[in-house]
């Protein structure tokens, strides 16, 4: 069996830390790689106030989703948060990780500048897309046309209404 040592990260900035999130570690006995994480730094009015990381679920189903937040004892921290995991029978060849599994922090930060100004970036973040789909994008555009459509109708009667 290959030494495995679950190498994992945190996300610091200013003073403030993050919990842990391990990006290869055994899982139930099962070696797993965790190559996507979103840290969110809180600002308030300038001042960085926490760091979080983000529900990371978004790429994978609700089975291949686990807890993967740990304090900085080792212990795992309860609802701390979850991640996708890639089996490392397709993460790793011998000792090299394949290019579909390098580890990938995204940042992004949320609150308000200095200035009062609010940072968006949040907004952006992986999982605030997990709701959407190619078919909701649809049903929303039809439904759009649709209201487009009664109001060209609606002009249309009106104006069949002022000639006569």
């Amino acid at each position: 069996m290959r030494n495995f040592t679950n190498p994992s990260v945190h996300v610091e900035s200013l003073g403030e830390l993050s919990f842990i999130r391990r990006y290869r570690g055994f899982d139930n006995g099962v070696p797993r790689t965790f190559p996507y994480m979103t840290a969110i730094i809180t600002v308030d009015m300038g001042e960085i106030t926490g760091i979080t990381w983000d529900e990371g679920c978004t790429f994978c189903t609700e089975s291949e989703c686990v807890d993967n937040t740990y304090d900085f004892t080792g212990a795992q921290k309860v609802g701390g948060g979850k991640a996708c995991y890639v089996d490392d029978t397709t993460c790793v060849n011998g000792d090299t990780v394949s290019e579909v599994c390098p580890l990938q922090i995204y940042t992004v930060w949320t609150g308000t500048d200095a200035d009062g100004n609010f940072l968006k970036s949040a907004e952006l973040r992986f999982s605030q897309f997990k709701s959407y789909s190619l078919t909701n994008w649809a049903d929303a555009l039809q439904s759009k046309y649709e209201e487009v459509k009664s109001y060209s109708e609606y002009e249309e009667e009106a104006a069949n209404e002022v000639r006569v």
